[in-house]
């Protein structure tokens, strides 16, 4: 097996190891449609950044924060993006737990090995953020973030999910398909 350095660290990795460094929001849809099925697709782990949505799921600009660097006219603002805030906000309540640990297990308690990279500006927020390796998420808590984000995918998504029926006919079942 060859071997790399990895950065400065000196770090050894196998060629083989592979990963993702990608900036994921919850509330924002293109990661979870492209790069997460794709890493999944090829074994990779994902390091993503930006799980917070720039402070977007800690609820402040639900309580009409103007201080913060996300604007109003951001995707991370909209309605959809409020309501699973809102969410976010309520199994934290339910929990006891920050809002901010929420979304970051919410973001590495996938199917894949996701390591979020998480920061904060001060202390508080930093402790805040490693909260989440305290506890995890249940299986319902991760179906209602789920539900209340669902993305519509699309074409050509939407049409091969529905045209099984009319491509397979009745061997659908019998079809192993390629991982």
């Amino acid at each position: 097996m060859k071997y790399k350095l990895f950065g400065k660290s000196g770090l050894r990795v196998s060629d083989s190891l592979c990963g993702s460094a990608i900036g994921i929001q919850p509330i924002v849809a293109n990661s979870r449609t492209r790069t997460f099925p794709m890493a999944t697709a090829f074994g990779m782990s994902i390091t993503p950044w930006g799980v917070m949505g720039g402070g977007a799921l800690t609820g402040k600009y639900l309580k009409g924060d103007t201080t913060g660097r996300v604007p109003e006219t951001s995707l991370r603002r909209t309605e959809r993006s409020q309501t699973i805030t809102r969410e976010v906000l309520r199994i934290a309540e339910e929990l006891a737990v920050s809002p901010a640990s929420v979304a970051i297990n919410w973001a590495r308690q996938r199917q894949q090995s996701v390591v979020p990279i998480v920061s904060g500006r001060n202390a508080q927020q930093l402790t805040e953020s490693l909260q989440c390796l305290d506890y995890q998420l249940s299986n319902e808590h991760l179906a209602a973030l789920n539900e209340v984000s669902k993305i519509e995918m699309g074409f050509p998504h939407d049409f091969w999910a529905g045209a099984g029926a009319y491509i397979y006919g009745d061997t659908k079942d019998r079809i192993e398909l390629r991982k």
